[in-house]
């Protein structure tokens, strides 16, 4: 039996939520389920996490809380690890997304609701479309960045990411190429809209964070440093500075556990020397970690709208970022920042050291971008999803 509504009701899924996880896809998820229950939505957030080990009763997996007038639904995933004899071409994740999709269900008949929001195509904007299409209910599909970037790569997901954006009455991305990409799965265009992500913009009170060991300049990179974030080039890039001139590398963040090893390699290959990892730091440290940063440094290989490059230009730092998903649509190269071609050390290399070499022009590109940062809004943000909201 569904509770009676006295207002609509939607259901957001994701796999990341706050406090558990704090990466750019947790943050965007509680800012836009915010935003539409500040138009009187009833919003339930459904957080389908997976954990290693074997899937739970459905009864038992799932906690339910309300924060901030938001219904947020915790539900553990238990994946167990593939055997050894699987291969590219099966597939360990039918029963990972079949406790998906009966958690989902469950939460549909309890609550009856009138709109499904999934963030991120696959496997969560799958597993809604389905749901969406059963019970006949509207579908916002969100493309958030490696969901596209990455499984478009994946021949057995191809088909999951084609079904959840045919069933979509509309797709969001948050970079212009991110669409490009959807298009060439399936047509998208003509109901789709792009939305950035936004930054908060502080009053420049917050100072630098005291690093006794960092000398000379300081290159810095902010992140969950994953595969698709490019470390490994800024790392080739500075063991080259650093033989031009008394530098230090500030990394400020984390390694995901499943490539921590492969990154330490790279440290071991590159040199550690004057390499400083702070680890998990929280969020609210950022700034000042980022205000003791000469230059700050982007090398992704693929991106959506990272946050990390809003908040640089929201501290004012000089910027070198990599031209993929909204960056070039953000960056203005020599304006706001320095734009360099995804994997290519040279470049990267190049463009720090003209800016170290040339402070007075980098401090002019940081200044247009704390100024440019102010387009990126969170009431900018608000007003787009409230637009989107008004006619879905």
């Amino acid at each position: 039996m569904s509770k009676a509504k006295a207002r609509p009701r939607v259901c957001m899924t994701t796999q990341e939520y706050p406090p558990m996880f704090w990466g750019g896809l947790a943050q965007a998820v509680q800012r836009v389920a915010g935003f539409v229950s500040e138009m009187g939505w009833e919003v339930h957030v459904l957080n389908l996490y997976e954990e290693q080990g074997p899937p739970g009763l459905l009864d038992e997996i799932v906690e339910m809380t309300v924060e901030d007038r938001l219904v947020v639904h915790r539900i553990r995933i238990g994946r167990e690890r593939p055997p050894a004899w699987m291969t590219l071409w099966d597939s360990n994740e039918s029963p990972s997304i079949r406790l998906m999709y009966q958690s989902l269900e469950r939460a549909h008949l309890k609550y009856d609701f009138d709109l499904f929001h999934a963030f991120f195509i696959y496997p969560i904007g799958y597993v809604a479309a389905l749901l969406a299409r059963l019970y006949q209910k509207k579908l916002i599909v969100s493309i958030r960045g490696n969901d596209i970037n990455q499984h478009i790569f994946s021949p057995e997901k191809v088909v999951f990411l084609q079904t959840a954006l045919k069933q979509a009455d509309c797709v969001t991305a948050v970079a212009g190429d991110l669409l490009v990409k959807a298009e060439t799965l399936t047509p998208v265009m003509n109901k789709s809209r792009v939305i950035f992500n936004s930054v908060s913009l502080g009053n420049g009170s917050v100072g630098s964070v005291e690093l006794a060991r960092l000398d000379g300049s300081v290159v810095g990179a902010v992140g969950l440093f994953k595969q698709s974030k490019g470390l490994p080039y800024l790392l080739k890039a500075f063991h080259e500075i650093r033989r031009d001139r008394k530098s230090s590398l500030l990394v400020v963040g984390d390694f995901r556990e499943a490539e921590r090893e492969i990154q330490n390699r790279y440290l071991s290959h590159f040199g550690s020397k004057d390499v400083h990892l702070t680890g998990p730091v929280p969020h609210r440290s950022i700034e000042s970690y980022m205000n003791r940063m000469d230059v700050f440094v982007l090398p992704s290989l693929s991106e959506g709208c990272p946050n990390t490059l809003l908040e640089a230009m929201a501290a004012g730092r000089p910027i070198v970022a990599t031209k993929t998903g909204a960056i070039p649509e953000i960056i203005r190269d020599g304006e706001n920042g320095l734009l360099v071609d995804p994997g290519d050390s040279d470049q990267i290399r190049d463009a720090v050291l003209y800016l170290l070499d040339h402070p007075e022009k980098a401090e002019a590109m940081g200044r247009k971008a704390r100024i440019d940062a102010e387009a990126y809004s969170e009431e900018r943000e608000r007003q787009k999803w409230r637009a989107l909201y008004q006619i879905i």
